[in-house]
């Protein structure tokens, strides 16, 4: 039995206490998923006719379809186990605006809601993890187009250094499932690299970073028998609990909501928790 220090009920009560309705219903969909229809029916107010999505992350208040939505979308759907429309959608979109070179990239068009430089196209760090994210989360949704998939790997691919991937360190999380079923001395030496990077690299992480590596591992289907997994959760539950039931970080106060339904999902696959213990 492990040892934690986090208040389920007070994350709950948090979550019904400041989360949207589409965040409020994906949290009641971990207990029951009676709830995803719900959700289905909330989040859709929040994909655009292009299949792209806008909104979900809290830096981006505009109306053009956004990458780094999108990938918070897949994110979501990846949580639910989800295969819908909206998630139909969502592949048409990428298929529209993926480049002759594999990558995916922001369009300028976002710029004059002035996101922050993460988002920035034409931007050689960005494109990496855009094109390794979206990758990463098709990848565990079971995607089957081969063609869109091995266009992204393989861009991703050119950027193969030393410890990993080139650039943010999100790459190593993502990349581990972005080449978990490729056998070729490239992609085995990206795994490899990147599970070290993570390792080695996991001891300064804030709880939001914690929580999104969690998520790649968990995908894998490693436990805390995993000495990554392990590490990583021993130092999600050193994090300290704010007296209003959410988690800080450095991401912003608008994330914490997602942050703590982040939480929630990992306790659950960690089987820290079951699901009758989220109680609304």
């Amino acid at each position: 039995m492990e040892n934690v220090s986090i208040c389920v009920q007070a994350l709950v009560d948090f979550i019904e206490r400041e989360g949207q309705l589409f965040e409020r219903s994906f949290m009641h969909s971990l207990r029951n998923r009676k709830y995803c229809t719900e959700f289905t029916n909330q989040i859709k107010d929040y994909q655009n006719e292009d299949g792209g999505w806008t909104r979900l992350d809290a830096d981006y208040k505009g109306t053009v379809s956004s990458i780094t939505c999108t990938i918070m979308a897949l994110s979501k759907f990846n949580c639910l186990n989800l295969h819908n429309e909206l998630y139909e959608n969502t592949l048409k979109y990428l298929k529209n605006c993926q480049h002759e070179d594999g990558y995916w990239d922001e369009s300028e068009e976002i710029l004059k809601f002035n996101p922050p430089r993460w988002f920035y196209p034409n931007n050689i760090n960005n494109r990496i993890w855009f094109t390794n994210g979206l990758t990463r989360y098709l990848i565990s949704l079971g995607c089957t187009d081969s063609a869109l998939l091995n266009k992204a790997k393989n861009y991703v691919k050119h950027f193969c250094t030393s410890d990993g991937i080139r650039g943010y360190i999100h790459n190593s999380w993502m990349g581990i499932v972005t080449y978990q079923n490729d056998e070729d001395s490239i992609s085995k030496a990206i795994k490899e690299r990147c599970m070290n990077r993570l390792y080695e690299n996991c001891d300064g992480f804030e709880c939001y970073n914690l929580l999104w590596a969690l998520e790649s591992l968990i995908s894998l289907n490693l436990g805390l028998e995993n000495k990554v997994v392990r590490k990583l959760w021993d130092l999600l539950n050193s994090c300290k609990q704010d007296e209003d039931g959410g988690f800080s970080t450095e991401a912003g106060t608008q994330h914490r909501v997602d942050l703590a339904n982040r939480l929630l999902y990992t306790l659950l696959k960690l089987g820290i928790i079951t699901p009758s213990e989220i109680k609304f």
